[in-house]
């Protein structure tokens, strides 16, 4: 076998170190949650990817020259041997990288939280008065034979609802159960204190379904010897963190409207009201605002602009128009005249003068769109409203604003015009 066919199959085994190694690299940055920020996660697994292209090239190097100096050497053997080789060496990284990582276990593809009991010393003073961020840890040692804390998740009590048992006070409290690796302990605090420290926790890397009832109250022994009655001690059990279910919010805003009722405030239905809506949907709304014309009128003249668009946006769609709502809505648009009159007391430099003139701009759009369909079903002369509005509006022409207000009384007037011939 030639050194030139042994530079192939290391080129050849070199790359598929460099895949291998990209592949493990990319489950790293998952696993050991590497971020991203500044193109961290990505310069990791460059390196990695460039270190086992590297180490790929020099396995199949070498093992092609061993080949070659066998009996019976050939190419495909020594590419075979190399690349049994890198996927070998690739596996042992893979586990190791998984042995040494902390992944959360799950129970029925649930992550897990840690609920605990503590169940502190006589003569405890009352923890419903302690401060709320008093907290707790579990702790995680290098390994199952190391005493030396190697990472933590911080859990929180429920402080306001301990109980007085027997003399003792119990409190309740959570904490994510962030890894399954190495010996786990648990340590509490209380009252700017120690009162357990390094507690063993005595669960499993996967717990099953039984550690979703209460353990036993633990420690149990010392020494031999009953843990006693004047130190903390605790149970705990497993619950499953189970995701909100995910709703469609079309879904969900169907079945809200098609549980309305007549009796439920108007401007309920009219939230409702939108453009391209099915035409059975709208014809039940406009039956209810049809029926409630008082209502309406309230609405119409409502404070909260967005109920009152919705009310606007109703009249337009009216085949019979109450008094009272031509009333109210003649009444909304003497309130955007009145919002005119004031800006045009303000001057430019004033606080508020820009705000108050998009109030008016996107109060007349959709107001003098209601006002045109209320003209065209009621008969009523809006013009002089209309006109007065207009007039207003030119008194500040450098207004963008106003001009736009203008443009579009304007419009309505000629249409208007054009109607009556």
């Amino acid at each position: 076998m030639s050194w030139l066919a042994s530079l192939f199959d290391a080129i050849l085994t070199g790359i598929a170190g460099l895949a291998a190694a990209v592949a493990v690299a990319a489950w790293c940055v998952q696993l050991y949650h590497i971020s991203s920020r500044e193109g961290a996660s990505g310069f990791f697994v460059v390196g990695i990817g460039l270190l086992g292209g590297f180490v790929g090239f020099i396995l199949g190097l070498g093992i092609s020259r061993v080949v070659a100096a066998r009996p019976n050497p050939g190419f495909w053997k020594a590419f075979g041997l190399s690349l049994v080789a890198v996927l070998v060496l690739g596996g042992i990284y893979a586990g190791v990288a998984r042995l040494l990582a902390d992944v959360a276990p799950t129970l029925n593809g649930h992550e897990l939280n840690l609920l605990v009991e503590v169940r502190l010393p006589p003569g405890s003073p009352d923890p419903t008065n302690d401060p709320p961020d008093k907290t707790f840890l579990m702790l995680s040692a290098a390994n199952a034979f190391s005493y030396t804390d190697r990472k933590s998740e911080r859990g929180k009590f429920d402080l306001k609802n301990a109980k007085l048992v027997n003399g003792r006070w119990t409190i309740l409290g959570s904490v994510y159960v962030f890894t399954g690796r190495g010996k786990r302990t648990i340590s509490f605090f209380y009252a700017s204190k120690d009162v357990g420290t390094g507690l063993p926790l005595d669960l499993p890397s996967s717990p099953g379904e039984k550690y979703k009832q209460w353990s036993d109250w633990t420690p149990s022994i010392m020494g031999g010897k009953p843990w006693p009655e004047t130190e903390v001690s605790y149970r705990f059990k497993i619950e499953e963190i189970i995701p909100d279910p995910i709703v469609d919010p079309q879904v969900e805003a169907d079945a809200q409207f098609n549980a309305l009722t007549p009796e439920d405030p108007l401007y309920k239905w009219i939230g409702y009201l939108e453009y391209g809506m099915p035409a059975d949907k709208e014809e039940r709304i406009m039956k209810v605002v049809a029926d409630h014309p008082a209502d309406l009128a309230v609405l119409i003249r409502d404070t909260d602009a967005g109920k009152a668009d919705k009310a606007w946006n109703a009249v337009q769609k009216l085949k019979t128009i109450d008094p009272a709502v031509i009333e109210a809505m003649r009444g909304a648009g003497e309130d955007i005249a009145e919002k005119i009159k004031r800006f045009n007391e303000m001057k430019e430099s004033d606080a508020g003068y820009i705000d108050l003139a998009s109030v008016i701009r996107d109060r007349f759009v959709v107001w003098h769109r209601a006002w045109w369909s209320l003209q065209q079903v009621a008969g009523t002369d809006g013009r002089p409203l209309l006109e007065e509005i207009v007039k207003l509006a030119r008194v500040h022409p450098e207004s963008g604003h106003m001009q736009e207000v203008v443009l579009d009384g304007e419009a309505h007037l000629q249409g208007l015009t054009q109607l009556k011939k």
